[in-house]
């Protein structure tokens, strides 16, 4: 139950609007958990085929998705990009988007990656 606790959308929230360095680190910490085999099926068994507890093992297979998305995982550029008019666009655009004009992987998408990666070898 402690885990559901601090993985909790409040939890998750808190993370994602503090310093860059700071969700890094929890990413980290998440992505250590994934390649937890036992881990990660003890927690579906337990807590998402449990009716009375939360979807821990979905809530981390979400987060983890939407952070690995180029696009979806930083709403503070999104809203950010919002503001800007089409016809500009800011250097940090410049510097995730490549010749295409699709977005970079940053470090945190790969994070996530490689804990979506992680879960699926689990």
């Amino acid at each position: 139950r402690i885990l559901s606790s601090s993985i909790s959308p409040q939890t998750r929230e808190r993370v994602w609007s503090s310093s860059p360095e700071q969700r890094e680190l929890a990413l980290e910490s998440l992505v250590e958990f994934c390649r937890e085999n036992m881990l990660m099926t003890d927690i579906y068994l337990n807590y998402d085929c449990d009716i009375k507890c939360t979807n821990l093992f979905e809530t981390i297979c979400t987060t983890l998705a939407s952070v690995a998305s180029p696009d979806g995982g930083d709403t503070v550029k999104a809203s950010n990009n919002e503001k800007n008019n089409d016809d500009e666009t800011s250097e940090d655009e410049d510097s995730e988007m490549d010749a295409g004009s699709r977005p970079r992987l940053n470090i945190l998408n790969r994070l996530a990656l490689e804990g979506i990666i992680a879960v699926i070898d689990s």
